[in-house]
């Protein structure tokens, strides 16, 4: 692999270090993080939607149930609203579970580890790993380069991640093989 220079250590600034940096970034990690989160958001929304059993009839879903009146509620309502308020601008979806960020995604499942423990026992050691990429998942957002470790630590997050799934789609749960659930949209 070539070496990519951050432009931001060069001693003129151009437009091609700018656009290396960027290319090497979507390239080598960017896409593996978008495939994390969104893998986990499916995950989540699988489980619980399985485990959490029997729902009251006034929640709509898991989400509403586990989460109503707490702070990540009212955090990922008030992202919400702010979509909302521009509507000329792409929405996420309609769950919840769309307006958090990595590290609540680790939180909900440490939170709910009695629920996902059946099906992902080894649920503690998920909630590290995603901990872990949290400090390099800010940099990219904020359209940073980051170190060799931490794209390694990237990388394998992403590899367990697909392993994760493939054992949940062979899963049987009762009678039937698990089916990830999407949240919706």
């Amino acid at each position: 692999m070539s070496v990519v220079v951050d432009f931001r250590r060069s001693s003129n600034f151009t437009l091609k270090g700018v656009i290396k940096n960027g290319r090497f970034m979507g390239h080598s990690v960017y896409w593996k993080l978008y495939f994390v989160e969104n893998a986990l958001r499916v995950i989540i929304n699988t489980v619980l939607s399985i485990q959490v059993t029997p729902i009251p009839k006034s929640y709509p879903s898991w989400w509403e149930f586990l989460y109503h009146d707490t702070k990540l509620m009212e955090d990922a309502e008030r992202v919400r609203r702010r979509y909302l308020a521009s509507p000329s601008h792409t929405y996420p979806g309609k769950h919840g579970i769309y307006y958090v960020y990595l590290h609540n995604l680790g939180d909900i499942m440490r939170e709910n580890a009695g629920y996902f423990s059946p099906l992902i026992p080894e649920v503690d050691d998920w909630v590290l790993k995603i901990a872990r990429v949290g400090l390099p998942r800010n940099c990219i957002g904020h359209m940073n380069l980051i170190n060799g470790q931490d794209r390694k630590q990237i990388d394998t997050l992403y590899y367990e991640c697909k392993t994760l799934i493939k054992m949940l789609q062979k899963m049987m749960v009762g009678p039937e093989k698990l089916v990830l659930q999407v949240p919706e949209i």
